[in-house]
């Protein structure tokens, strides 16, 4: 497959993305995929097409999965990452005192594979950093008895290094 290109990714998308029915087979099917300045992921069948086949607005409740490999057909493995909508539910921890708890629960959106791991971690960093700089917003549904904050912190640094040990170009 092509490499990734300065306004996309060519990635494969995993279809259907929900199992209807028992001994339903999934495959993998390529995509071009855009991320656009609202911050929606666009699907298209070709690069030059138009019109995308599928559009996913983001939120600031959806999250992107860790790269994992899976296999692929008979000439091997594929990288793959799911964009998840991760909502929290609260489970009360029997100990000396009683600990309110907020377990995840994730469920898959779309699921996206490529065999280029370096075109993967781009886009998981190009869809974390549209993440990010989301709004985030409460469900009116959603009560808790106990709140909870995390805060994950991630600090990245990308450098080319020469043979002398000296920093060349940084990102």
């Amino acid at each position: 497959p092509p490499k990734c290109t300065d306004d996309g990714w060519y990635l494969m998308l995993r279809v259907p993305e929900k199992k209807k029915f028992i001994g339903q087979k999934r495959y993998w099917t390529p995509t071009y995929t855009r991320l656009t300045d609202g911050n929606t992921l666009q699907l298209f069948y070709e690069k030059n097409s138009t019109e995308p086949f599928k559009e996913v607005p983001l939120q600031s409740s959806y999250s992107v999965s860790e790269p994992t490999l899976q296999a692929y057909n008979d000439k091997g493995r594929i990288h793959t990452v799911k964009i998840e909508y991760v909502s929290y539910k609260e489970k009360r921890l029997l100990r000396p005192r009683a600990i309110i708890d907020h377990i995840p629960l994730a469920s898959t959106l779309v699921k996206f594979g490529t065999l280029e791991y370096d075109d993967l971690l781009n886009f998981v960093r190009a869809v974390n950093d549209a993440l990010m700089k989301l709004p985030a917003y409460r469900d009116r549904g959603t009560t808790y008895i106990e709140d909870e904050i995390t805060v994950e912190v991630t600090d990245e640094f990308r450098a080319v290094v020469g043979r002398t040990g000296e920093i060349e170009k940084q990102a």
